[in-house]
């Protein structure tokens, strides 16, 4: 076997292995009309390299032995070159009309360009015939009157092919776009004359030029594939993604097969020249390579690895950053603005943003959203727009190990958040429970005292001998009295809510109508002296709910106590209940000045107040309670503009769970 034909059959072995890669990536995405061209496409060019392999192969055997089968094998390398011209074209423009829009008049152009070239598959009958003739010169060597028609129609699919990959290169955005075409524009332009140059206008160059310039013409196709191959295995190009294993294995192989080509040729000439024996010679050469054979996969490996190291770099030390910054933050909010600020200027990333929920809207054009998960649990989601638009493997392995780090930062953060709010609540309530026992004992010791001065006050205020201002002061500490024992009861009242949650008692039916007017009655009277207006209003399909009478009846009573001392003389309050199967709301608005918007987050709070006079316990208890039924308070503004309105939510429930 001379040089010439191991150039070509490592040539055509290397274009066999390139196609199955390339087809095994592309069978795996979805099957639209680009990818069905597409392994068409690389389908044809597997049966031409198959077959000129099996065919060079054949031709270091006796011929005349093998000639039926070379001829199979010619007829079959030919039909899978034929479909080359229109598959190449048809491609290349779906890939141009599917990524940018085509005018009217260059669409009729190549449509019809493309048509002439699946026609010409019309000839492909007659063609074969002339393959069927001397099996020991090559194809595209033997087509007769086709061999010139065969190559015009191939260099109007190339240069046809060039004036697209040109168009995209000036109206493509996409730095990795532009420059795959931009080199596969040159290559296409440059494949063509080499064909003609090569084969000759009157068919018998390539018998002068020898087989070496043959086998290089007839893989030339192999050119532009291979550039395609590596934009997909180092930029991601047509967004297919290849394993570092896969290339490593493919590398190997061919190495190997490059190493074993190496030694054949080395022992032919040492052959020939020397006399050397070629057994022997290729024994130790194969000796060495099961030597060297570990190192060297090593080497190749190491060396797949370390085109991705560069890239990978910053994303580990990014990854490093956020693990080391994640323990010093106590809020996950703010973890998430540090971790996004350092994407943002660590990376070639024009928006980085993290949430904890799915957005709804989805992304927006350009924007990748990455799920960051610990185990099987998604704690959030990365939303990143990356300056290249079609990022290579290293990029995503990249922004795969940082979402992986995220992701576990972030559940630090978030256990580290509950955690501090659990100790917070503990701590609020061993505070509370000390409130409430301090105000139990000062309330006990007190209610006693307080009765027997009201006491005593009415018995004194019945004397006969008493003048106008003497019954006047008695009056007026009466009333003294009067507030203090209602202090008092608010402190008892309060100090009892933390003993027995009303959850852990059945529902009851409770009447919002009656609740309404036995609470209104209780402060008719304050409401009166001060001209005040009640209006109520109760929305739902019936007035009774089961809920808790006890607990209710408390919230709405402070609720109406603090809505009356803050209206107005001659203003109004309003009450308004509405219902469904699942809650009860109950607002209560007033007309007063109102609760300013840098102190609401403070409302509820025990024994907070902002009047002169008052414990502050009353909407404290409100919020106790209403969290006692599993609701929440909220503070709105009224729709008429001015005052308060306070919303209580309630939950509904058939029965409430026994403890």
């Amino acid at each position: 076997m001379d040089t010439a034909s191991l150039f070509g059959l490592v040539g055509f072995f290397f274009g066999i292995v390139l196609q199955i890669f390339l087809l095994l990536l592309v069978l795996k995405r979805k099957r639209r009309t680009f990818e069905t061209l597409l392994i068409s496409l690389l389908t044809g060019l597997l049966v031409w390299y198959s077959g000129n392999f099996v065919s060079l192969l054949l031709r270091q055997m006796d011929i005349s032995k093998v000639a039926t089968v070379l001829k199979g094998f010619d007829a079959a390398a030919f039909t899978g070159l034929s479909f080359l011209p229109a598959l190449l074209l048809h491609t290349h423009w779906i890939y141009y009309h599917n990524h940018f829009e085509a005018g009217p008049k260059e669409t009729r152009v190549f449509r019809l360009l493309i048509w002439v070239l699946y026609a010409q598959l019309l000839l492909l009958p007659v063609a074969l015939s002339q393959l069927f003739v001397d099996p020991s010169i090559h194809p595209l060597q033997k087509l007769g009157p086709f061999t010139m028609p065969f190559l015009v129609l191939l260099s109007l699919s190339y240069y046809s092919c060039c004036i697209l990959q040109i168009r995209i290169v000036q109206r493509s955005s996409n730095p990795v776009e532009k420059e795959v075409f931009k080199r596969l524009a040159v290559l296409f332009a440059l494949i063509p004359p080499f064909n003609f140059w090569v084969f000759g206008l009157d068919g018998h160059r390539s018998e002068l030029l020898g087989p070496f310039w043959v086998n290089l013409a007839l893989l030339a196709s192999l050119f532009p594939t291979f550039l395609v191959a590596y934009y997909i295995y180092q930029r991601g190009f047509l967004q297919i993604t290849v394993h570092r294993s896969v290339v490593s294995a493919i590398l190997v192989l061919l190495t190997i097969l490059a190493y074993l080509a190496g030694i054949r040729s080395f022992g032919l000439y040492l052959e020939e020249e020397l006399g050397a024996p070629t057994l022997l010679l290729e024994g130790t050469f194969l000796v060495t390579l099961l030597l060297f054979f570990p190192p060297l996969s090593r080497w190749v490996q190491n060396w797949v690895s370390r085109s991705f190291t560069v890239e990978l770099r910053g994303y580990r030390r990014l990854a490093d950053r956020v693990s080391k910054s994640s323990s010093t933050f106590l809020s996950s909010a703010a973890l998430s603005d540090f971790i996004e600020k350092e994407l943002e200027s660590g990376l070639p990333a024009t928006h980085a943003k993290i949430y904890v929920q799915q957005p709804a809207a989805g992304t927006e054009s350009g924007m990748s959203l990455y799920p960051l998960r610990s185990g099987n649990k998604v704690v959030g989601y990365l939303e990143l727009k990356i300056a290249d638009a079609e990022p290579g493997l290293a990029q995503k392995e990249g922004v795969h190990l940082l979402t992986n780090e995220i992701a576990a930062a972030l559940e630090r953060s978030q256990l580290l958040e509950k955690q501090l709010a659990m100790e917070r609540e503990l701590e609020k309530r061993s505070h509370l429970e000390d409130l409430g026992r301090m105000a139990a004992t000062i309330a006990h010791n007190v209610k006693n005292p307080l009765s027997s001065i009201k006491t005593l006050m009415q018995l004194q205020s019945e004397a006969d001998n008493l003048t106008e201002d003497q019954k006047q002061e008695i009056e007026m500490m009466t009333q003294e009295v009067d507030r203090l024992a209602k202090t008092v009861s608010t402190l008892l009242r309060f100090s009892s809510l933390g003993r027995k949650s009303p959850r852990n008692d059945k529902a009851e039916e409770v009447n919002l109508e009656h609740l309404t007017a036995s609470v209104g009655a209780v402060f008719r009277g304050d409401m009166d002296s001060r001209r005040l207006k009640l209006e109520t209003r109760i929305s739902g399909d019936s007035p009774v709910v089961r809920s808790h009478g006890e607990a209710l009846k408390d919230i709405l009573s402070n609720l109406l106590s603090n809505a009356i001392e803050a209206s107005p003389e001659g203003g109004t309050v309003w009450i308004e209940f509405s219902h469904n199967e699942r809650q009860l709301v109950l607002s209560v608005a007033d007309e007063g000045p109102g609760i300013p918007e840098a102190i609401r987050h403070r409302v509820g709070d025990s024994f907070f107040t902002t009047k002169s006079e008052g414990t502050g316990l009353g909407l404290a208890i409100v919020k106790r309670r209403s969290e006692q039924l599993g609701g929440h308070l909220s503070i709105l503004n009224p729709a008429f503009g001015k005052g308060t309105r306070i919303m209580v939510a309630i939950p509904l429930r058939e029965t409430q769970p026994n403890s």
